[in-house]
């Protein structure tokens, strides 16, 4: 079969196999933000102690995955007085340990990456812990944010619109959930009590799904066309893949631990979308560590710098993004060094479920057929 044919069964192929599990972890993750009150996520927040770092990774895990929406709650905790690493925690694990993102990777790609996403995701935290009080100045970002806080409500009220910026943007996102929900079932005296609960199950469903769909389908049509149009031979020039499968050597691991996180940054797919990716690189050659780091780095793509930017002002959002990339490389080494050590690094053929065409009738199918309409019955209810 030509390109034509083969990237669209490609795509067709990869959502059909992580269809349910991304059903069924946006559903789990809807649940618990529709339930548990982010005040009560802000309020156990201070200081950068092995407790806060704990709470927030918590917190993250089980929380939105959407990048874009981890990058707003992570400056709102800031912005309430959580330290810069707790914060940043907060945007790691809400990006990475999060069980949506562990049941994509268990399917493309097997266990061994899903404890290595686990065991990443909290070395990365204490990474962070360590070296972002010492490369960032954390007064001076909050000081910086503060500043550009005040120019944009100083902008929005000479346009006349500073209290429809407030509540438009504060109601509408803190509200979606909540003011909406309260307006809408509280209202109906009638509904029952488990009714509203599901009713803001649903709504938060289908508030992350409308966040996050259109990049996890951008990750799948990215996925299919590098896994049909480009040579294996290519990514494993790239990677420096040893011909003989033997250990490549810790020179090649730390380049494939820089390509890999490189790779992300130009790729700008969000968290779950980028698995699917991961899983191309992974069949190219790309060492354990890289892949992990590709993986990590969804923290630091061009379009997050920019929303970075965008909340502490470019200096500052260039030098979290270094910090945070310099942390991911340390972390890609020490997986190397530990899954080695362990003899737990994946061996045997190498493949990709992208380029695995077809759809059969396995536990997939019928996973599917019980997760799929359940989503789209919250899909539905959640608009109402």
């Amino acid at each position: 079969m030509n390109w034509i044919v083969d990237i669209p069964l490609s795509i067709l192929t990869m959502i059909w196999n992580v269809a349910w599990a991304l059903c069924l972890g946006f559903l789990l993750s809807a649940s618990i933000q529709a339930l548990v009150p982010t005040e009560t996520v802000q309020k156990q927040l201070g200081k950068t102690t092995p407790r806060s770092l704990s709470l927030a990774t918590l917190f993250g895990a089980v929380s939105s995955s959407c990048s874009y929406a981890a990058a707003s709650m992570s400056k709102s905790l800031f912005e309430k007085g959580a330290s810069l690493p707790v914060s940043s925690a907060f945007l790691v694990a809400s990006t990475n340990l999060v069980l949506e993102i562990m049941l994509v990777i268990w399917i493309l790609m097997g266990w061994q990456f899903v404890v290595g996403e686990l065991i990443g995701g909290l070395v990365l935290v204490l990474l962070i812990s360590v070296f972002m009080p010492v490369l960032i100045n954390t007064k001076r970002a909050h000081s910086m944010w503060m500043q550009l806080k005040q120019m944009e409500q100083h902008k929005n009220m000479e346009g006349g619109c500073g209290a429809s910026m407030e509540g438009g943007c504060g109601s509408a996102m803190e509200g979606s959930c909540g003011s909406a929900m309260e307006g809408g079932c509280g209202a109906h005296h009638s509904a029952s009590k488990g009714d509203h609960r599901l009713q803001k199950i649903c709504r938060s469903f289908r508030m992350e799904v409308g966040m996050v769909g259109k990049d996890i389908l951008i990750g799948l049509v990215i996925a299919a066309i590098l896994s049909v149009t480009v040579p294996t031979e290519w990514w494993s020039t790239l990677f420096m893949t040893p011909e003989d499968g033997h250990h490549p050597g810790w020179g090649v691991l730390l380049w494939n631990a820089i390509i890999g996180p490189l790779i992300a940054v130009v790729a700008f797919v969000c968290s779950v979308g980028n698995i699917v990716l991961a899983s191309v690189l992974w069949a190219g050659g790309i060492s354990f560590g890289g892949v992990m780091a590709f993986i990590l780095a969804d923290i630091i793509t061009l379009p997050m710098l920019k929303v970075y930017a965008s909340y502490y002002g470019w200096p500052a959002a260039l030098r979290y993004g270094a910090a945070l990339f310099m942390c991911i490389v340390i972390t890609a080494l020490v997986l190397d060094a530990v899954f080695l050590a362990a003899d737990l690094t994946p061996s045997g053929e190498r493949n990709a479920h992208v380029m695995t065409l077809g759809i059969e009738f396995n536990y997939t199918s019928a996973l599917n057929i019980l997760f799929i309409p359940l989503a789209i019955w919250a899909w539905i209810r959640g608009g109402r």
